[in-house]
């Protein structure tokens, strides 16, 4: 597959290099969604989960947060009921988590649309 050319907002040329999908690991997971949103994160201070958090104790809705790092106790003992810690996951459990999610949340300040 050849990359796709386009301008930038600055009218300069630019190549567009699609990141690394294996589509595989998605197929057949589709159809219905569980009543739950999804972040799938390293749980470190410059990706601000507290603050996903915070508004998901505050509305009280179902999120699952996948991932680990240095502030996870920090942040367990911070989450409600409705929210549910699973540590590092392998691909074929994540892609089930991402496929039957409501929303799969991004929250750090810079991202590039990919999560992990």
């Amino acid at each position: 597959m050849s990359p796709l050319r386009s301008k930038s907002s600055t009218g300069a040329q630019a190549t567009v290099i699609h990141p690394p999908v294996d589509l595989k690991t998605f197929k057949g997971l589709g159809g219905r969604q569980e009543p739950y949103y999804l972040i799938v994160s390293a749980l470190v201070p410059y990706k601000r989960i507290d603050i996903a958090i915070r508004a998901f104790n505050e509305m009280r809705l179902p999120l699952k947060i996948v991932g680990e790092g240095p502030l996870r106790s920090r942040l367990e003992r911070s989450a409600g009921s409705n929210i549910e810690f699973l540590g590092w996951v392998d691909e074929s459990a994540l892609a089930a988590y991402m496929a039957g999610a409501k929303r799969l949340f991004s929250r750090e300040k810079k991202t590039l649309g990919l999560s992990r």
